[in-house]
């Protein structure tokens, strides 16, 4: 889709997936990645690499490692299931 020639009108492909060896930066352009987090009230916030500034998120350093330590936010590992687990036995 990056590629004109292909994609000559400018289409748009959005796609999620919780496989992190596609954070590629020779891929994916900062603007190309997106996130989503929850806050302490389970809201979801939507929001791009792009919007990390510029000395904190170079264009071609490791998304995926950074992503799994954390750095960008929208950390992929579930804790504190327990109220969930919770919420299901009381129903």
């Amino acid at each position: 889709f990056n590629n004109p020639e292909f994609n000559r009108h400018g289409a748009q492909l959005v796609a999620t997936t919780h496989n992190t060896s596609l954070l590629k930066s020779d891929r994916l352009r900062k603007d190309q990645v997106w996130f989503v987090e929850k806050d302490n009230h389970e809201a979801a916030h939507l929001y791009s690499l792009a919007e990390f500034k510029s000395n904190e998120v170079r264009s071609n350093e490791n998304y995926e490692t950074n992503y799994l330590r954390g750095k960008y936010g929208a950390i992929p590992y579930l804790q504190g299931l327990d109220h969930l687990k919770n919420r299901v036995s009381e129903e």
